[in-house]
């Protein structure tokens, strides 16, 4: 008797198990290729885990400098005037040059990025991380904002 109560609790668990929701419907992530504290590339890897479609736009790479926080787009990989659409279980990888990126502070000021470069060589703390809007988001009334965000990754 007991190997059957067994069984069917192995079985209950595992039944139960299979109707679980994967932790997220995607997977976003960045790397830096970077030599001391200049930056060469960003890679962005994202991939689909929902059945459906997954429609991103507005791809950002955040840079946070010890107290300073800039911007980086490149219009060829930003998806404002066409999303990015990923199918199940569709990944979508680039790498971004760092002098490709259009950097930018939060108050305003376009850098060039020799300029930004020297900001970072004499910054005591960097991290970087990337942003895009999923505007699935918006379905539920208690999100405030469609952003999504990367890992973070500090040097």
């Amino acid at each position: 008797m007991p190997i059957k109560k067994a069984i069917w609790l192995i079985a209950g668990l595992l039944g139960l198990a299979s109707f679980q929701k994967p932790v997220s419907d995607y997977r976003f992530d960045i790397s830096v290729h970077h030599t001391g504290k200049v930056l060469q590339n960003i890679t962005v890897h994202i991939i689909n885990h929902s059945r459906k479609d997954l429609k991103l736009d507005n791809l950002v790479i955040n840079f946070y400098v010890d107290d300073d926080v800039f911007a980086g787009t490149w219009e060829k990989v930003r998806f404002r005037q066409k999303n990015l659409v990923l199918t199940q279980g569709h990944a979508y990888n680039t790498t971004i040059p760092f002098d490709s990126l259009i950097i930018s502070g939060y108050k305003g000021r376009v850098f060039l990025t020799s300029e930004f470069r020297n900001i970072m060589q004499n910054s005591k703390h960097i991290k970087v991380n990337a942003a895009v809007c999923d505007p699935r988001k918006f379905d539920d009334l208690l999100q405030s904002s469609c952003l999504i965000w990367s890992n973070s990754i500090e040097f």
